[in-house]
């Protein structure tokens, strides 16, 4: 949760056909799951239409995202 009574989860890991990608997403900020779609998206340069995304837990829109493998922080 965050100030906003948001739920907020932190990735600990992208998978691609088990290779890790996580470091190769640099967001640091919290972001919603279009924006985590399309960075996916981008660092593995697949049309969206081709990227599935299957997740851990039970996310619900609204939901945000943040990067645990960021050494920068953007309190902004």
């Amino acid at each position: 949760m965050n100030m906003f009574d948001e739920n907020v989860w932190n990735i600990n890991s992208i998978l691609i056909k088990g290779k890790e990608i996580q470091d190769s997403i640099p967001f640091n900020r919290e972001i919603d799951s279009i924006e985590l779609r399309s960075y996916i998206q981008q660092a593995i340069a697949t049309p969206l239409l081709y990227l599935q995304i299957r997740y851990s837990e039970n996310i619900n829109e609204g939901d945000l995202f943040i990067n645990s493998h960021s050494s920068i922080t953007d309190i902004s």
